[in-house]
């Protein structure tokens, strides 16, 4: 069973518009950018970089409900990843050719920051994570997930009049399984969050105290989560 997504995506939407329109590849103070001059190659050109910018975001996420009825269990997802929408990773802003300046930046901005910087996209792990979870009533669902160390940063180039623009890259990948109701630890645990139920109010409940348990009292009704 998918999720929903609880997060506006308005702005990952907007941003891919921008980039698919035709006119030009992006648009900054100056502007519609102008493709780079014909002498501005990779061998010749200083990178200058600014405004450094770190974040984590997921890129493949699935939720897996614990259940009790039929019988008690974790589901696994019927459907795709709860973020197909993955970030936008290379060149922004600039009228350049990927496949040639995408790996020229990567490298540049590695050899900045002092650490390694990649542009590739990395395989879907999450889904496969979710095969060997054990049920646990007190569980509402886990979320198994690839999530990444963004970095985004401006660069300005050493030819041409509007050489400059905004990259985005990754430094790091972590795959994990967070059990929803769990104490959120760190900025990957706190993404992988947006995908679990709502938190209700203290005290927790758990799927054994929610009402339609099967048992002695309840018949044979389906147990449903509580308002909120």
């Amino acid at each position: 069973m998918a999720i929903h997504r609880w997060r506006p995506c308005a702005a990952l939407v907007a941003l891919l518009v921008l980039l698919a329109t035709s006119g030009c590849s992006g648009i900054s103070s100056c502007g519609c950018i102008q493709s780079l001059p014909a002498d501005c190659v990779p061998e010749t050109t200083t990178i200058t970089w600014s405004n450094v910018d770190h974040r984590v975001d997921l890129v493949y996420t699935y939720q897996h409900l614990v259940v009790e009825y039929p019988e008690a269990g974790v589901q696994a997802p019927d459907q795709g990843p709860v973020y197909p929408g993955l970030p936008v990773i290379g060149l922004q802003w600039i009228r350049m050719d990927h496949a040639t300046w995408d790996p020229v930046l990567a490298a540049s901005l590695g050899e900045h920051l002092g650490v390694p910087v990649r542009i590739d996209r990395p395989a879907d792990t999450a889904k496969d994570a979710g095969k060997g979870l054990k049920y646990d009533p007190d569980v509402p669902a886990y979320i198994t997930y690839d999530a990444l160390k963004l970095v985004t940063a401006d660069f300005t180039l050493s030819c041409g009049d509007y050489s400059e623009g905004t990259f985005t890259a990754w430094t790091e990948k972590r795959s994990g399984v967070h059990a929803c109701g769990s104490p959120i630890t760190d900025d990957y645990v706190a993404e992988a969050d947006w995908g679990c139920p709502p938190r209700a109010e203290s005290p927790t409940p758990t799927w054994t105290s929610m009402p339609g348990k099967k048992d002695a009292g309840a018949g044979t009704t389906p147990p449903t989560r509580p308002p909120g």
